[in-house]
């Protein structure tokens, strides 16, 4: 019997193909100065919510203020950068799509046997006009005034 040749492995495509439902993939158009962005998380909710029960336990009314936007971004530190770590602090104030974030943390790792990564967390606080996050609407109001 004649020895045969294994046909070549065969090179997958460059272009994804998907089936069923389309999704968005990947993270949304963030850029952050001097490093690649591995992921991005965008938490909002109001920091402050009374409710009020009957006797019976059952919420009849809830009140919800301070609404608040939490953003959190992991990247990779690019080579290009000549000092290794982009240049944030805790207390700058960062926009990142539509939230002007004030910087809570700031982390930055390297080890032994992989890239240098770094990592960021602040907050967009409704109640100061000029961090007013998307998604909610601040308006002061002043007792007494007409």
């Amino acid at each position: 019997m004649p020895d045969t040749v294994p046909p070549a492995p065969q090179t997958p495509t460059a272009a994804p193909v998907t089936f069923g439902t389309i999704l968005h993939y990947g993270l949304p158009d963030i850029d952050v100065t001097g490093i690649i962005v591995d992921s991005y998380k965008r938490d909002a909710q109001y920091a402050n919510t009374q409710e009020v029960t009957d006797q019976m336990g059952t919420v009849i009314g809830v009140r919800m203020a301070d609404f608040r936007a939490n953003v959190s971004v992991d990247g990779r530190v690019l080579a290009s950068n000549t000092t290794n770590m982009p240049n944030i602090k805790a207390g700058d104030v960062l926009t990142i799509n539509v939230d002007k974030i004030v910087i809570q943390s700031v982390g930055y790792n390297g080890t032994a046997n992989g890239f240098h990564s770094f990592s960021l967390s602040g907050t967009a606080y409704s109640g100061i006009a000029a961090l007013a996050p998307a998604g909610a609407t601040y308006t002061p109001s002043i007792p007494g005034a007409s």
